[in-house]
């Protein structure tokens, strides 16, 4: 008898767990946590119904079924105009759905005005993209729309990264239209205050861009500047539209 007493003990928490875990579930099943919403945010050139229909999401579905948010996550990330993407529910019935387009870090102009992304990724540029205020990048043939969404791996592009990165770093990055690699042993960008090309040694890029910083706002009054030379050690070479012979030295 007292064995008995002793199990009955024993039992009736184990049963009042079993019991309130029972109802748990009873009530994250009902009809109740059905979905009755899915609203999608973080769009920009992508429709949002498309992504809700990607998404394989469906009103009457139950929010709690926990594998259902993940693979709806894993069907959407297989569009490739995506970078990422978060699923939430919002109680008792609603979903939202965040979407992180791949966005253009760099602008190439070769058959037509592409984005690129920050890993080299071409990317189609709709109507609704806001672009980067970057330089054109240009010099650089055979891109088409067969490249979407593969990346540029070629030592131009890097090149024109690497021209760019230190033009932002040096603070010219606004008074620049464009950076053209067409002869990488000598590219150069269009700085547009001066209205000139300027060109660079490709392997000192970091000293060449400083030093054109360090000197635009005293030559910023000259008008008549061909192009800037400064692939020479520690020093500028200025050459003159109507006088040929001119040369400055900075």
């Amino acid at each position: 008898m007292a064995n008995f007493r002793r199990k009955k003990r024993l039992l009736r928490p184990l049963l009042f767990v079993f019991l309130f875990l029972s109802g748990i579930v009873a009530v994250a099943l009902s009809p109740l946590f059905d979905i009755t919403s899915v609203e999608v945010a973080g769009c920009i050139s992508l429709d949002e119904d498309m992504i809700i229909s990607i998404s394989g999401l469906s009103v009457g579905e139950n929010i709690f079924l926990e594998p259902l948010l993940e693979h709806s996550r894993s069907h959407i990330l297989k569009d490739r105009r995506i970078e990422d993407v978060s699923i939430r529910r919002r109680l008792p019935g609603g979903i939202r759905i965040v979407v992180e387009e791949k966005h253009p870090r760099y602008l190439l102009l070769s058959e037509q005005l592409y984005g690129v992304t920050t890993e080299g990724e071409l990317l189609p540029l709709g109507r609704s993209y806001p672009l980067p205020d970057v330089p054109l990048i240009t010099g650089i043939n055979g891109i088409d729309h067969s490249w979407y969404h593969r990346k540029i791996a070629s030592s131009p592009f890097q090149l024109a990264c690497s021209i760019i990165s230190e033009l932002r770093h040096a603070n010219l990055i606004r008074d620049v239209s464009e950076v053209n690699v067409s002869d990488t042993t000598r590219p150069f960008f269009f700085l547009i205050s001066l209205r000139c090309p300027v060109y660079l040694d490709p392997s000192d890029i970091e000293d060449e861009v400083g030093r054109v910083s360090s000197v635009v706002g005293e030559i910023k009054q000259e008008t008549d500047i061909r192009y800037i030379d400064a692939r020479f050690d520690n020093q500028l070479i200025v050459k003159y539209k109507d006088k040929p012979n001119k040369e400055g030295v900075l």
